[in-house]
């Protein structure tokens, strides 16, 4: 996802049977991008997911945080590079929305807008005029913010359903200057069909003031999921024992995003501003520790990551912000993350004739094409 101010758009790419990636074509979203005040480069929404499919409906839905909209798409199973938008983007109902969440059937999402207006927002699909929104739903976070928001302290993380359908997830991220912690908020999906929540929601706070879980991976195995964390390394929530406990990282800046790995049982962690991919293990006792690490070129920026699993083989997929490519590593088993692939962003852009933002030459130097024009780091994976 693009992210452009003057115009968001989705960029769909295929995946070959060895893992790599080529570009298939863009389409607009029928909305804006924006980026939040005091966002780093690569990290314009504080955020993970704020681009979903469902793989069950071949549905994609993603949030427009410029112009306060969220888009939903269909998927042609025949070339899922092909997307055919259903209805117009509808709007998000608050401000700065950056989170986009299916249930698993893929007929429900859930949003968060994390400006001004902010909270959660949950919505029908209709595959004849798209998203209709369940006013029943909205719950205020009654966060102090701007729009765009301000952060990445005090904004919202991500929203996701549980794995059995009967609950929904959303972090919170916390705000050592006001003396807050970072928080996961649980509430019970009390109907399904209609979707209804509870208007009471049960809180987790993170072990530590001021720390700021981004996203929610659930834990293989366990009534858990785990955060990662750019104050210290990751969070893990105990849903069990409703506890939360924050995991150090040594030597760590700022690891914002994390993924699981069905092959190899371990999980993989983004620290963007370090430029290092570090996999790490969670044992029955919910320990976490870091067995590898994967450094990555200076200023890559590594956010949003995602792995496909096909051919009985996983690959990584990561956004790098600062570069502009998305990584591609095939997980040929724990500790043993090979990179095969920098797929250049800019280059797609250029033959979908988009613009992903500006001034190509001030981040990454200049390049022998016309379109070294085209890009900075509005760039959401």
């Amino acid at each position: 996802m693009t992210n452009h101010p003057d115009g968001n758009h989705i960029i769909a790419m295929s995946i070959k049977g060895d893992g790599r990636l080529a570009f298939g074509r863009a389409v607009s979203t029928g909305g804006t991008g924006n980026r939040g005040m005091g966002s780093p480069v690569g990290d314009p929404l504080f955020s993970q997911a704020s681009i979903q499919v469902s793989t069950v409906s071949n549905l994609l839905v993603n949030a427009n945080s410029g112009s306060n909209s969220i888009s939903l798409f269909e998927i042609d199973p025949s070339d899922p590079t092909r997307l055919t938008q259903i209805g117009k983007a509808v709007d998000s109902r608050g401000d700065f929305p950056v989170t986009t969440g299916f249930n698993d059937k893929g007929d429900q999402v859930c949003i968060l807008n994390s400006g001004t207006r902010n909270g959660l927002l949950c919505y029908e699909v209709d595959r004849q005029i798209g998203l209709v929104p369940i006013n029943e739903t909205f719950r205020p976070f009654n966060i102090l913010q701007t729009t765009p928001a301000t952060g990445a302290q005090n904004t919202a993380g991500q929203v996701r359903f549980s794995r059995d359908g009967t609950k929904l997830f959303a972090t919170v991220k916390g705000d050592a200057s006001l003396n807050r912690r970072g928080h996961l908020s649980i509430w019970n999906i009390t109907s399904r069909n209609p979707l209804r929540i509870s208007e009471d929601h049960e809180t987790i706070e993170t072990e530590l003031i001021g720390l700021r879980p981004f996203g929610l991976t659930f834990i293989e195995g366990k009534n858990a999921i785990v955060s990662a964390d750019p104050i210290n390394g990751f969070d893990i929530w105990d849903l069990d024992e409703m506890k939360s406990y924050a995991t150090h990282v040594d030597n760590q800046i700022s690891n914002c995003w994390t993924a699981f790995s069905p092959k190899t049982g371990n999980y993989y962690l983004m620290d963007a501003d370090k430029s290092v991919i570090s996999e790490f293990h969670i044992d029955d006792n919910l320990n976490g520790t870091i067995v590898k690490q994967y450094p990555k070129e200076e200023g890559s920026f590594l956010a949003d990551p995602d792995i496909a699993s096909f051919n009985n083989k996983d690959f990584l997929y990561t956004l790098s912000g600062g570069k502009l490519t998305i990584l591609v590593s095939e997980l040929r088993g724990p500790l043993d993350a090979v990179q095969i692939q920098a797929f250049d962003l800019v280059g797609a852009a250029c033959k979908a004739k988009i613009p992903i933002g500006e001034l190509l030459s001030d981040i990454i130097g200049p390049r022998s094409d016309d379109c070294a024009f085209q890009t900075n780091t509005l760039c959401k994976a």
